[in-house]
C-alpha cells in the first residue's frame, strides 16, 4: 500500500504488477507519493506469459495486461521518460504435471477450485499440444519498466 503522506524518489517493485486489478489508480497513486523527478522501477511479468496453458484450457487469476499496455497507462497519467524492456523465456519440463509443480513451486496459486477430472483434462491437451523433444514449454514475459514524473 502506497503511502498518501511519505514521498520518495524512487518506487521499486518485483513481481506486483501482474496482480493489480486497477492500474490507473496505483500510478496515480505512485505519482502522489513521488518528490519532484522521483521515478519508478517495477519488474513484471505481462502478456503472453504462460500463453500454453492458457490456450490449454486454464483459466488465470491473474488478469494479463500487455506491455504496450502498461506503457499506455503511463502515457495517460502523463509519466515521462517512460522505458519498457520485455523479455520472453521458455523454460522446458519433462511433462505437464512438472510445469505445473514448477508454478506451485514460485508460489503461484489461487483460490478457485478446479475439478480434478478438469484439470486432468487441460493437463492432458497441454501435453498434447505442446510436447516436443524437448519437453513440455512455459513461456514466461518478463518486463521492466522504468518511468518518471
Amino acid at each position: 500500500k502506497i503511502s498518501d503522506c511519505e514521498k520518495w524518489d524512487w518506487i521499486i517493485s518485483s513481481s506486483l504488477l501482474q496482480c493489480c486489478p486497477d492500474p490507473i489508480d496505483f500510478f496515480s497513486r505512485e505519482k502522489k507519493s513521488l518528490n519532484p523527478k522521483g521515478s519508478i522501477f517495477h519488474l513484471f511479468y505481462s502478456y503472453p506469459s504462460l500463453l500454453e496453458l492458457k490456450k490449454s484450457g486454464l483459466k488465470s487469476p491473474v488478469c494479463w495486461h500487455s506491455p504496450s499496455g502498461w506503457e499506455n497507462y503511463l502515457l495517460l497519467l502523463e509519466f515521462k521518460s517512460i522505458q519498457l524492456l520485455k523479455h520472453p523465456k521458455t523454460f522446458w519440463h519433462e511433462n505437464a504435471i512438472a510445469s505445473i509443480r514448477s508454478l506451485h513451486q514460485i508460489g503461484a496459486t489461487c483460490k478457485q477450485l478446479t475439478p480434478c477430472r478438469k484439470i486432468k483434462r487441460i493437463l492432458q491437451n497441454y501435453q498434447s499440444k505442446y510436447q516436443d523433444y524437448r519437453g513440455i514449454p512455459t513461456t514466461w514475459n518478463f518486463s521492466l519498466l522504468k518511468a518518471e514524473i
